[in-house]
């Protein structure tokens, strides 16, 4: 079950840049939806362009869900471990093509265990539309999604403190940018002979609050506004008690500089909430003017 809950979390997100599962502990329970996931590999129709499916089984996501077909297109990004990351099909096949030591012509390939991220939370009556993709070779690298907050940069080096008020250091691969003061899941990976995690992926927990919102302006009724709504107010609640109990165990340690690191992140946390209720106030307003029909029309007109 706990295996279960921390693949789930990584909905917010890979990527996967990788996730899922994980964004774990803190967001398990938001909701049966994800945004990440892992599974196996049953088959695969892709062009030379990028475009086609891969079918999945052994889904690790949604409970119920073991099978699924995966789109892709010429936006979905790839990663096989000791090649570069994040390349389109044509462009990791090329790598392929180029190197030796793999048996295989192509990013992914029957029997693979693979990690996605999804371009939008799993929805059942919804194409599933892959934006990262990475293959997980047997014996190669360990993975872990990572719940924390991120104390402070240095070069391509982040000090985190995890939900426990423990610290670990991760090295930033080339181009992920993460802020000092946020609460993130951070998708990590090292080889067995490593000490050092490096972190291939960063999700912001404060992107959950962009979610809500686009789910409170879709809205058509105010039973899917209340919905958005209860969602929010769990989530907002569940993050500020993981960053409180960080907090106190910090404090209680007389670890001054990442208590106020997390400070920030509470900071952070309470903004991205109240721009939430802003808008969730702003909808009400224009229901009672003009009804939820009217309200429709005029998002309508918008776009």
């Amino acid at each position: 079950m706990k295996q279960r809950i921390v693949l789930v979390v990584a909905t917010l997100a890979l990527a996967c840049g990788l996730m899922l599962g994980t964004m774990g502990t803190a967001m398990a329970d938001e909701s049966t939806e994800c945004r990440g996931l892992f599974a196996t590999v049953d088959n695969v129709t892709i062009d030379e362009n990028g475009f086609g499916t891969i079918g999945l089984v052994n889904v690790k996501c949604v409970e119920g869900v073991d099978t699924m077909t995966l789109i892709a297109d010429n936006e979905t990004l790839y990663h096989i471990p000791t090649l570069p990351p994040w390349q389109s099909w044509a462009d990791l096949s090329a790598d392929l093509a180029a190197v030796d030591g793999f048996d295989r012509t192509q990013p992914v390939v029957v029997g693979d265990r693979i990690a996605v991220s999804l371009v939008e939370p799993y929805a059942p009556s919804e194409d599933a539309v892959a934006s990262k993709v990475m293959v997980i070779l047997p014996g190669k690298k360990m993975h872990r999604h990572q719940l924390g907050v991120v104390a402070k940069v240095q070069g391509d080096t982040a000090t985190v403190v995890g939900k426990n008020g423990e610290q670990f250091t991760v090295t930033l691969r080339n181009g992920l940018d993460v802020e000092p003061g946020r609460l993130m899941v951070m998708v990590t990976s090292r080889f067995s002979n490593e000490v050092h995690f490096r972190a291939m992926a960063a999700h912001q927990v404060g992107q959950l609050m962009e979610r809500f919102q686009r789910h409170m302006n879709k809205a058509s009724n105010q039973g899917e506004l209340d919905e958005a709504n209860g969602f929010l107010e769990q989530a907002h609640e569940r993050h500020m008690n993981v960053l409180e109990r960080m907090q106190n165990k910090l404090q209680d340690q007389n670890q001054e500089q990442l208590a106020a690191a997390v400070g920030q992140a509470m900071d952070h946390e309470q903004s991205c909430y109240q721009e939430c209720v802003q808008l969730r106030e702003q909808i009400q307003n224009q229901v009672r003017e003009s009804g939820w029909d009217g309200r429709q029309e005029s998002q309508s007109g918008k776009n």
